[in-house]
């Protein structure tokens, strides 16, 4: 959906792979021992965590699940409460108002074909950027997540984590991504 804070692209991941089918799929076979350990256990958060690590940059760049231009990292990793899944997301903030309308000196994100990147170089000569971020970190449900035990389902297992992840990524992201969208228009 237009907006949302992730989204996979099955057409990128299928025009670039260099099987003809996915390029997911041939980082996943790659790093199929960092899901091993996910399979012997049974280990669905594991296993999801790491289908996530691969499907997003850095490890594949561009990724196979594509971020909002906002969405600076997200990171999904286990619970050692309660065992579940957790999340991690740092978002491009709005610059507080105060600043931003009585300080000139203070300049917030600048912008490249429409992406936020940090300030370096010729950027800095002769102003000065306040980069505010919000992190957000919360729960997700773990059910439903697959759990794989044969190598050969690998591939199939890594795609329908990604697929649920997504979702529930995007129920907890896409209100806090549209909300700041809003309030920088």
């Amino acid at each position: 959906m237009k907006g949302d804070a992730f989204w996979i692209d099955e057409t990128y991941d299928r025009e670039y792979a260099s099987d003809g089918v996915s390029r997911f799929s041939g980082y996943v076979r790659q790093r199929r021992t960092e899901f091993v350990e996910a399979m012997n256990e049974l280990d669905r958060v594991t296993f999801a965590a790491a289908a996530w690590r691969v499907a997003t940059s850095p490890v594949m760049a561009p990724g196979y699940v594509r971020q909002h231009k906002r969405v600076r990292s997200a990171r999904l990793y286990r619970n050692y409460e309660d065992g579940g899944i957790c999340a991690t997301v740092e978002l491009v903030s709005i610059t507080p108002r105060r600043l931003e309308d009585g300080s000139p000196q203070w300049r917030s994100w600048p912008r490249e074909h429409g992406r936020f990147y940090e300030p370096e170089g010729p950027d800095l000569i002769s102003a000065r950027y306040l980069l505010t971020t919000t992190t957000a970190a919360f729960p997700l449900s773990a059910a439903g997540l697959p759990v794989c035990t044969d190598v050969r389902a690998l591939e199939t297992a890594t795609k329908r984590a990604v697929e649920l992840l997504v979702v529930r990524m995007n129920d907890a992201i896409t209100p806090l991504v549209r909300h700041l969208e809003r309030e920088s228009s």
